[in-house]
């Protein structure tokens, strides 16, 4: 949560430090469920957007990664509050679709000049 120009917004992001930012299990299912918890009381999201994909491997599979990824997918698509993505570095494949992006109806969609879509 922050504030921009004195109204409440929620910010989502992921850490290029941490798996080098790659989507698993736990961080879909806490990101769905704070956006959908901003949904519910009309929070605007920004998501700042530094996504390979998600994370490979086979405890990720057995753990139901697709299942979910898909929440993260539901949240973001069934959101009715404003949604601004922002791409800092890289966003590719599935996990670029998941965050928040243009294909999602994100109502204004940022990217710096370096950024790789």
């Amino acid at each position: 949560m922050a504030r921009m120009d004195g109204r409440t917004v929620g910010i989502v992001g992921n850490q290029p430090k941490e798996l080098a930012g790659c989507l698993d299990i736990d961080a879909s299912a806490k990101a769905a469920r704070f956006i959908r918890f901003c949904d519910a009381f009309s929070i605007p999201l920004v998501t700042f957007v530094d996504v390979p994909g998600y994370l490979p491997g086979r405890e990720q599979e057995h753990g139901g990664i697709i299942r979910h990824g898909s929440k993260l997918l539901y949240a973001y698509a069934e959101a009715t509050t404003p949604k601004i993505p922002i791409i800092t570095r890289k966003a590719y494949g599935g996990a670029y679709v998941v965050m928040s992006s243009q294909h999602l109806r994100g109502d204004y969609n940022y990217a710096w000049p370096n950024a790789e879509v």
